[in-house]
């Protein structure tokens, strides 16, 4: 550890400290607007020095070495005159042990802590901190929550945070709808600041600009439901990043129109094109595809080893969404023998990932759901991109048979198209509910062939084998139409 004296700070700007100089501490120091002064603290900011954090005017950002999980580190860093932290940093433990530090020693007023595992969050309940999770964790969410998000209100019911607070912006589009409208069953504001009013609110009261709300309901779907009465708007993929990577090679040119579809009727800001080494053959024949698009490309190198490294493509890059060519199954993999190596590929990846086959424009989607393992993320995912594309949006449900699941599971797996149909209704759309009864593979892939977008997730910790294949694979590969999936852990 360096022997620095403690920081000092001019108090007529906000301070934040982050802790954990990787991919999301970085991308959040720049997201962070003016106004701001910054200081990032991690063991070794080599590599938070090599992403070169390019201050703005009002904003400045200062790179501290040491171990957070070290009063003396933290009082160095000038913890005492914080606004705000975030622990962006890993294994859980250390997490916590730095999250306690900056609570009960230094009295943070709001510090929000990447929880790695959902299984830890209990081990976080004492503390007075907001946890984030791997699918809340992009640089764009975080910079939102600490400027003027959501706050989590803890140690609640289950203690897993089924209360939360939040403002509706000057631009939603909920303002002048009544509460009737949005038709809740697993959610329900339950009070409304207006000024120095507080209003218990009933199905006419009519939301205005600046409300501040009390929302409160079924957990899974909180974060979901608040982010949307924010903002009122669809932000794919802005929730992730915003920007698409895709591979710059010969089939480039083939997936280009799907993804100039989705460039000009998304919220995506750019197009990455990556490709090994220093120089690529495709490389004049893109710039001079350039000049034909309305949209900006940037260009960038990794090493011919990790090519087909999909964590590697997302590393220091805003990534909102991951383009993957598709690719065929082997026979070992559809009998589930062994796993494809896209699915491999895609234990360490966070962003959504989309298998483009050219069936756009995106008017029929379908959001298959296989897993009783209810994931709210993948549902906000259908849902968002099926308003931003005025899409229709189908859940379909695959049913396994009673002898092998049980009734209880059917009955689980019923009420997760309830929660979807909620959650979908709160955006303001109407979903088709679907369930489908046989194989789970055979029946998803047939409901398919009439649709032109399947979205799915896809639960990294879950095991499969041959009497448990992985039906997502399937899709991935199999499915007649694109597929867009997002890798999440189980709850």
């Amino acid at each position: 550890m360096k022997d620095l004296p403690p920081l000092e700070f001019a108090r007529d700007l906000q301070h934040i400290l982050i802790v954990g100089a990787g991919d999301t501490g970085v991308e959040l120091a720049r997201r962070v607007p003016g106004g701001w002064d910054i200081t990032i603290v991690d063991v070794d900011v080599a590599r938070a020095r090599s992403c070169a954090v390019e201050p703005e005017r009002g904003k400045s950002v200062t790179l501290f070495e040491g171990d957070a999980t070290s009063r003396l580190v933290l009082e160095k860093a000038g913890a005492r005159n914080l606004d705000a932290a975030v622990v962006a940093t890993s294994p859980d433990d250390v997490s916590l042990e730095v999250g306690r530090l900056l609570k009960d020693v230094f009295a943070v007023p709001r510090v929000w802590v990447l929880v790695r595992k959902t299984e830890n969050d209990l081990k976080f309940a004492d503390l007075d901190v907001e946890l984030i999770h791997n699918h809340e964790s992009s640089a764009a969410m975080l910079a939102s929550k600490i400027t003027r998000g959501i706050r989590l209100v803890p140690g609640i019911g289950q203690q897993r945070g089924d209360i939360m607070e939040t403002d509706i912006l000057s631009n939603s589009s909920v303002i002048g709808k009544s509460l009737k409208s949005f038709e809740p069953k697993e959610w329900l504001i339950a009070l409304i600041y207006r000024g120095d009013r507080m209003i218990i609110p009933h199905g006419d009261t009519i939301l205005q600009a600046g409300d501040r709300l009390i929302v409160t309901g079924e957990p899974r779907i909180l974060p979901s439901i608040c982010r949307f009465l924010r903002s009122g708007h669809s932000e794919f993929p802005l929730h992730y990043g915003t920007g698409i990577v895709a591979p710059l090679g010969s089939e480039t040119f083939d997936m280009l129109r799907e993804i100039s579809y989705l460039m000009e009727n998304t919220r995506a800001e750019f197009l990455d094109l990556v490709t090994c080494g220093s120089e690529s053959p495709y490389r004049k024949e893109m710039e001079q595809t350039q000049e034909q698009l309305n949209y900006d490309i940037k260009l960038s190198f990794i090493s011919e080893e990790r090519k087909d490294d999909l964590r590697c493509w997302e590393s220091g890059r805003d990534v909102g969404l991951l383009i993957q060519p598709p690719e065929p199954m082997s026979l070992f993999a559809q009998w589930g023998i062994t796993k494809s190596p896209l699915i491999k590929r895609l234990k360490d990846v966070h962003s959504p990932v989309l298998i483009p086959r050219g069936t756009f424009p995106y008017k029929r989607i379908l959001f298959a759901i296989n897993d009783y393992k209810f994931s709210a993320e993948t549902t906000t995912l259908a849902v968002d991109i099926a308003r931003i594309l005025s899409a229709e949006l189908t859940a379909a449900i695959a049913m396994p048979p009673e002898i092998v699941s049980g009734p209880e599971m059917l009955d689980q797996m019923r009420r997760i198209l309830e929660e979807v149909r909620d959650l979908a209704s709160a955006y303001g759309m109407r979903i088709n509910g679907k369930q489908l009864h046989g194989n789970p593979i055979h029946s998803l892939l047939l409901e398919a062939k009439d649709y032109d977008l399947v979205v799915v997730g896809y639960r990294k910790d879950k095991r499969r084998n041959l009497m448990r294949p992985g039906v997502e694979s399937h899709l991935l590969h199999r499915s007649g139409c694109s597929v867009l999936l997002l890798p999440h852990e189980g709850i």
